[in-house]
Order: structure tokens, then sequence, then C-alpha cells
């Protein structure tokens, strides 16, 4: 009997080591497994090739005559942006969802005789913005970048950043179908090409050569043709004769003579539009205000009327 039971614990023995051996095997298994998963969920470091140089000219080309930017809409009123204020009252003309992060002001001035587009950027990108070209659709005066690399510093995400480009007019450019005042703009970018529209407001195109003296202008009027262009303000902003004459000779419409009559003050003016004399007379009593314009051409009157008469208002 006592045999027996010490082969009866032997075996108890055996088998208690069976099954310490068989739960070190199942726990080193579970520890491989462990580790197995543990590989596969941490991401492994790989090298990333360095971001290769783009050279926004490159894809852009150099040739801005004929351009072909996206149509974009038209934007607002066309004299809506006096050339005088344009670069401190930039209107937005892309938010930076539709930008790409780039938010984007823009409008034209007039300086030493040259046009020029100003633009002013906001970044809300991830990218350093270093490289702009430009490029412009056919409009209704022939207005096209002098070059199409625009001149930006670096422009950090979260920064700001601005451009003054100069243009220049080239009437065989010009397509006559295009809108009137709307200049459609491509810009291309690190974040890809933009697409926008801008206003370029009539007075921007006033000559600083529309200066005429009184006998000058005397006759100039009696030998133009006799239909003149009109317009009839209710109510205008600046009604004071020096601050209508400071007004106007910012945008180069050029004061001539002034006269009093039944408490009406008349007001005489010579201007350029695109290389065309213009005769404007200004008659203001109190806020009430109305005008005549005179040009060899009675609809390039109108406009120029029209562009003196939205600076007052």
């Amino acid at each position: 009997e006592d045999e027996d039971e010490d082969e009866d614990e032997d075996e108890d023995e055996d088998e208690d080591e069976e099954e310490e051996e068989e739960e070190e095997v199942k726990e080193r298994k579970s520890k491989i497994k462990a580790n197995r998963a543990a590989a596969v969920s941490t991401p492994v470091s790989t090298p990333q090739p360095a971001a290769a140089t783009i050279n926004i000219l490159d894809l852009m080309g150099d040739n801005d005559s004929g351009a072909s930017a996206a149509t974009v809409p038209a934007v607002v009123n066309t004299s809506a942006t006096s050339a005088a204020t344009a670069k401190a009252s930039l209107p937005l003309v892309l938010n930076a969802q539709k930008g790409k992060g780039l938010a984007i002001k823009a409008g034209f001035s007039r300086k030493n005789g040259d046009i020029y587009l100003e633009m002013r950027f906001q970044n809300s990108s991830s990218v350093i913005l270093d490289q702009f070209a430009i490029k412009v659709n056919k409009n209704f005066v022939g207005l096209s970048p002098a070059s199409a690399r625009v001149q930006v510093s670096p422009i950090s995400p979260g920064g700001i950043g601005g451009a003054s480009h100069k243009m220049l007019l080239k009437p065989e450019a010009a397509n006559k179908d295009m809108a009137e005042g709307v200049i459609q703009i491509a810009l291309k970018t690190k974040v890809g090409v933009l697409y926008f529209a801008a206003n370029l407001g009539y007075e921007t195109l006033f000559g600083e050569d529309g200066q005429l003296n009184q006998s000058g202008y005397l006759s100039m009027w009696k030998n133009l043709p006799a239909q003149e262009a009109e317009v009839k303000l209710p109510a205008i902003s600046i009604s004071d004769p020096e601050g209508i004459k400071a007004t106007l000779r910012s945008t180069n419409v050029f004061f001539v003579a002034s006269r009093p009559s039944n408490g009406n003050t008349h007001l005489y003016f010579s201007l350029k539009f695109n290389g065309s004399p213009v005769l404007i007379e200004l008659t203001v009593n109190g806020v009430k205000m109305v005008g005549a314009a005179k040009s060899q051409d009675l609809a390039l009157a109108q406009k120029a009327l029209n562009a003196v008469s939205n600076m007052l208002r």
C-alpha cells in the first residue's frame, strides 16, 4: 500500500509539473503575440525626401499677352474703388477658404503715370509663400502685367504680405466684348493657381497731362460736339468747393475755373481719359450737384463724368 501511495504522489507531481510547463508555454506565446502587436502598431520612422524646389515661373510662363485665366465672376461697381484710395481700402477679392488658405485683397492705383495692381495677402495655409506669378485675361482696355513674376517677400504661415505690381496698357490686346471695369486675374502660388477679379475704376485711366488753362478750355468746349453727358446727384458727401477740388486733383481731374451764379457754384475741370480730352462742369448747390461733360466721344464723356461723380458721393 505504501508503494501504491508513493506512485500516486509521483503521478500527481508529474501532472503538476506538466501543467506548469503548459502555463509557461502559454505565457511565452502570449508575450510573443503582444510583442508582435506592439511592433505592428508602433509607427516606423521613414526618411522623407527633400521638398523639390518649385519654380512658379516655369509652371506659369512669362508671356502675359493673351493670358487665359479661368473665368471668374464680375465684382462690384467699377467706379467704387478710387485710384487714390485703392491701397488704403482694398476690397477682399478672395477669401481664405476659396484661396486654399490665402486671402487676397486687391485693387488698382495710379502712380507717376503708371497703373499698379495693389495686393494684400494673409497666409492661413501651412506653406511659406515665396513665389508668385500672374496672368491676366484679355480685358476691355488691354491691361496686362509688366512681368509675370510678382515681387513678394516670403510670407510665413499666419503672416501677411503685399505687392504693388506694375501694369501696362496694350490697346492691341484689348477685348471690347469683355465687361468694362473688371479685370480677371490668375495668380500662381505654392498652394495652387488662384482666380479672382479686381475692379479697374475709370479714374485710374485719367492721365497726368489733362490740365487746360481757361482759354484752352473755352476754345475746346466751343469746338466739341454740342451733345453733353449729364448726371444729377441729390446729395454728395463732399460739397465744399475746396474739398471737391482736392479730391478730384488726386485722380488727375484738374481744376480750371469757378464762378458763382444765383446761389450756385460752377466748377470747371479738365482731364484726359485714356488719352482723350474730357471737359467737365459741376454745378453745386448745397449738397445737390448737377454735372455735364463734353468729349469727341459722348460715351467716354459719360464714363468720365460718372467716375468723377462717384468720387463725390
